[in-house]
């Protein structure tokens, strides 16, 4: 994974979460809803107690004002991965685990804050397009997942719609 800043200023942290202490107050805002070991499926506890498996957390970050340091935006908790899927992405499609990169471009999309009917530029234009849908893909029951993509329209509803990674637009 490069290092370089993404054209959206804002990144995808997968880490180990690590576990919550047993009557410490939480001292960090992104420590509040951590599982403690017996939280977790009994097959992802005994992983996990054998060292395959850790309990991982997803972090969108953006850099702060002085472009030093990466600040977390938003997060989920309570995924269980292995070490090797810890790292640094620029965006949630380079998560190579599908579970976590659908639950994880739910997060990114909603960071975004893109509604319909909104008014957007794509980053490498100056062009002016429309929000027309912000894609998802179903979930569980009624509820869906936002896949990191939206459907745009030309301003003036005249063209072809096309679908555009979130990060790729800028608002209006």
């Amino acid at each position: 994974m490069s290092q370089r800043k993404p054209p959206s200023g804002l990144r995808v942290l997968i880490a180990d979460q690590g576990w919550p202490e047993e009557g410490q107050p939480v001292q960090h805002r992104f420590r509040e809803n951590r599982f403690r070991l017996d939280d977790f499926s009994d097959e992802d506890a005994a992983e996990m107690r054998a060292g395959r498996k850790l309990p991982i957390v997803a972090i969108v970050q953006e850099k702060n004002a002085s472009n030093t340091r990466w600040v977390a935006v938003d997060h989920l908790w309570n995924f269980v991965g292995s070490p090797d899927m810890l790292g640094a992405f620029e965006n949630p499609r380079e998560i190579p685990d599908p579970v976590l990169r659908a639950f994880v471009a739910d997060l990114w999309t909603g960071v975004f804050d893109l509604s319909v009917g909104q008014f957007v530029h794509r980053r490498a234009s100056r062009r002016t397009w429309r929000v027309l849908d912000l894609e998802s893909t179903p979930y569980e029951g009624d509820s869906h997942l936002l896949t990191g993509y939206v459907i745009c329209g030309p301003e003036h509803g005249t063209g072809q719609a096309v679908r555009v990674p979130v990060e790729e637009l800028r608002k209006r």
